[in-house]
């Protein structure tokens, strides 16, 4: 069992004050991603197109959307829901 002090020193070691926490991808969040909206690096817009992609959002919105994430999944960027 770990004492208080070894707990205390581990977290310490994996806590940096400075280091900004991601923020969660939301539906709102992903659309201003795939628009070009919010700048975005490239990991961050594959999870907003992955997430538009597997909560049927690409299919729902405008046209363009869903030709975009169908363009992606050919290219092997994202993946089709399920796979």
């Amino acid at each position: 069992m770990m004492t208080t002090e070894q707990r205390t020193e581990s977290h310490s070691k994996d806590f940096d004050p400075d280091e900004k926490a991601p923020e969660a991808m939301t539906p709102f969040r992903a659309a201003m991603i795939a628009e070009g909206v919010e700048e975005a690096d490239k990991e961050t817009q594959r999870a907003a197109w992955q997430y538009l992609v597997d909560s049927g959002l690409a299919w729902s919105l405008q046209g363009c959307f869903g030709r975009q994430a169908v363009r992606l999944i050919k290219a092997g960027e994202i993946h089709a829901k399920g796979g």
